[in-house]
């Protein structure tokens, strides 16, 4: 299945960061087996500069973006996923190679007053149906490719009922 991915942060987004590369792309490869970037990448390269994908000087300090958080359910483990940048449009270009869905779990993010009240953090997370605490939230965050859990908090700014899609062997409890 295509899976898109932006290149650049809205502008809805703290104003450290607003408008700024999110570096997706270089986290996503981070992600990667280092035998699959030592044979593939410099295949990839030459469209994603073509393209003016602004990419990092140095991957190596970047934080892997080892999952992607969807709305809805339509991935299922064992799809295989084609990681795309500028998706619906004349320059849509897969970044990296097609590699598989190593698992789902569920996600869902709610603003209710009394769940945040109860839980103490807003928003309250589920995944997989319990309720997660403010480390585990932190990792989330930081897995999924931000910076902190602000930049999260104003990414996924409503409710939303949808699924953690993993590519490593990560979980969450």
């Amino acid at each position: 299945m295509t899976l898109p991915f932006s290149t650049h942060w809205p502008s809805k987004m703290p104003s450290e960061i607003a408008n700024s590369p999110n570096q997706f792309v270089e986290k996503i490869w981070r992600s990667l087996p280092g035998d699959i970037v030592d044979k593939e990448f410099d295949k990839y390269l030459p469209k994603l500069q073509a393209l003016g994908c602004p990419l990092a000087n140095s991957f190596i300090d970047l934080k892997p973006k080892i999952h992607t958080i969807r709305k809805g359910h339509r991935f299922k483990e064992g799809d295989w996923i084609h990681p795309v940048i500028y998706n619906r449009t004349k320059n849509r270009f897969q970044f990296a190679p097609t590699f598989g869905c190593t698992g789902i779990q569920t996600i869902s993010i709610t603003y209710g007053k009394y769940l945040c009240d109860w839980y103490g953090s807003t928003p309250t997370i589920f995944i997989d149906g319990g309720a997660v605490d403010y480390r585990t939230i932190e990792r989330l965050a930081i897995a999924d490719g931000f910076p902190d859990i602000k930049s999260f908090i104003y990414w996924f700014d409503q409710d939303i009922e949808g699924q953690i899609i993993h590519w490593t062997n990560t979980r969450y409890q």
